[in-house]
């Protein structure tokens, strides 16, 4: 995984894994300051997984300047163990601040 600081967002890069059981990746930035008494919202995208291994790049935007966010990358899965789906954290990036 990649995360690129940009202006008011990041720009993440990963590889999807090709398993057919993967319905979707949500990812999500999570801010690591608070702005007086409030923390920024957390800002996630979601995308659904597609066929086969490739490489994507999301744009996470509407992020505060100035502030660390850490990058987490989840995955909803068809799961044959719980009913329906369940979900899983795959990536988690060291914080990176939004320019």
């Amino acid at each position: 995984m990649t995360v690129t600081p940009a202006a008011g967002a990041l720009v993440v890069g990963f590889s999807t894994l090709g398993d057919a059981t993967i319905r979707s990746y949500q990812i999500t930035a999570v801010p690591q300051a608070f702005l007086g008494s409030a923390q920024p919202p957390l800002v996630s995208r979601s995308m659904v997984a597609g066929t086969g291994c490739r490489n994507v790049t999301v744009r996470l935007t509407g992020l505060v300047r100035g502030v660390g966010y850490q990058v987490e990358i989840e995955i909803l899965a068809s799961s044959v163990l719980v009913a329906g789906v369940s979900a899983h954290t795959v990536g988690r990036y060291t914080p990176v601040t939004v320019l």
